[in-house]
């Protein structure tokens, strides 16, 4: 990943206040990463800040409301990022966390805390909106279902944090009399909107292997205990394409990870060749998935997936 892609991302972002604290974190990331080694060169800090612009984060209200767990998700991203090299290895920068976070808050004002039935109906939208906190029923979440009817307007970014933005852009669709959407395209992706009161399903890393099924929180495969939290998300997407759902035994499933355990002993650039030699039809397909940008996302909901079963020839076992 080249350090231009990623500020060609950042210079392209319609709010300069969004630019002004993304160029800053991520200087603060490229600060430490040379003081831990990591050359500039590398270009990583520019990748996780993409990171960041990819999930939603396109305003400096919206890097405002972030929590320090959703800046973290950006870091889970760097396992598919390829070192010039191959050798290079860091730890995520978790205790960085609050210092983005108050570059990406630094003199914006907090979302009003216990807010009561008077200051709430005081209240613009956009406060109303910066200040809901889903799951909770309170003044503020009142109002917004008054305004929208109880109809869906609702944007989630992936960590589960509202969007401001098209969240708001939503409501006043409602306000001007239109019907609510029932998918709504913001920057390069499309969102559900939700109702006050609902919100979607947490998400998982799904097993490549099984689908529908989510690893745990340490990347264990509930069916082999082993662990995938090693393997980057492109090898994954290779093991869906050319073996998911199509397993008939825990021994086959163990022999699938043997194989992608051992294509990591290899370079970061030859890992995916090596495991394509496993599945020639395998790697024609995920050739083509990647080229045309259909590869699967491997994201699924936790409380719908079926964990702790799992079918062997249309048998559940």
């Amino acid at each position: 990943m080249s350090a231009k892609k990623s500020v060609s991302l950042i210079a392209g972002l319609e709010d300069p206040e969004a630019v002004k604290r993304l160029t800053e974190a991520q200087a603060l990331l490229e600060k430490h990463f040379h003081l831990t080694g990591v050359e500039e060169s590398e270009g990583l800090a520019q990748f996780l800040v993409e990171q960041i612009i990819k999930c939603g984060a396109t305003t400096a209200q919206h890097l405002a409301s972030l929590s320090y767990e959703e800046i973290e998700r950006a870091y889970t991203q760097a396992r598919t990022f390829k070192f010039k090299k191959p050798e290079t290895s860091v730890v995520a920068p978790i205790f960085l966390n609050k210092d983005i976070a108050r570059i990406f808050r630094a003199g914006l004002p907090a979302a009003p805390e216990a807010v009561g039935k008077k200051k709430a109906y005081t209240m613009t939208e956009e406060e109303l909106v910066v200040a809901y906190t889903p799951g909770t029923t309170t003044p503020v979440s009142e109002r917004l279902r008054d305004i929208s009817r109880g109809k869906p307007f609702v944007i989630f970014n992936e960590g589960g944090g509202v969007m401001v933005t098209p969240t708001l852009d939503l409501l006043k669709e409602l306000q001007k009399g239109h019907e609510a959407r029932k998918a709504y395209q913001y920057g390069q992706q499309v969102y559900t909107p939700y109702p006050v009161g609902q919100m979607p399903p947490e998400l998982a890393d799904e097993n490549p292997l099984y689908p529908g099924n989510p690893l745990r929180p340490d990347g264990t495969c509930d069916q082999t205990n082993r662990s995938w939290a090693s393997v980057p998300l492109e090898l994954r997407q290779f093991c869906r394409i050319a073996w998911g759902g199509k397993i008939t035994s825990i021994n086959e499933a163990h022999t699938i990870l043997d194989r992608v355990m051992s294509s990591l002993s290899s370079p970061a650039d030859k890992q995916l060749g090596m495991l394509m030699t496993y599945s020639v039809t395998g790697g024609a397909e995920f050739c083509a998935a990647r080229t045309t940008g259909c590869l699967p996302k491997l994201r699924v909901p936790i409380r719908t997936a079926s964990s702790s079963s799992f079918t062997i020839s249309g048998r559940k076992v």
